[in-house]
């Protein structure tokens, strides 16, 4: 019975101390300038990455723009030949290929407009 009183008392004490000791660090406030400064860098290793991305993205583009110009030139084909079910699908093919690549130029601008090169 003596032994879980010194428990049980010990138990809340800590509790006491760490709570203390978390309100006690939640009312310290950060300086502005290394809040800032942290910012700055992070936002330096962000674009530093996406600025990396861009060659691969850029290559990317390249090749979205080759498939379109492939699925147009089917495209023009299967309406010579009358292949209405074929167009049809080369159509849905071409819009789903279209909005890859306009997802990847709309990045691109994203990261040259946030990143500044």
């Amino acid at each position: 019975m003596h032994v879980r009183r010194i428990v049980a008392s010990s138990a809340i004490a800590c509790l006491a101390v760490a709570g203390s000791a978390g309100i006690a660090g939640a009312q310290t406030q950060p300086s502005p300038t290394a809040a800032s400064t942290t910012a700055t860098t992070t936002k330096d290793k962000h674009c530093d990455r996406a600025l990396a991305h861009i060659p691969k993205l850029q290559d990317r583009v390249q090749k979205l723009e080759q498939e379109l110009d492939k699925i147009k030139a089917r495209i023009a084909d299967a309406q010579a030949k009358h292949q209405d079910e074929l167009v049809k699908r080369l159509e849905v093919r071409l819009d789903h290929v279209q909005k890859a690549h306009d997802k990847i130029v709309d990045l691109i601008n994203k990261i040259h407009e946030r990143c500044g090169s």
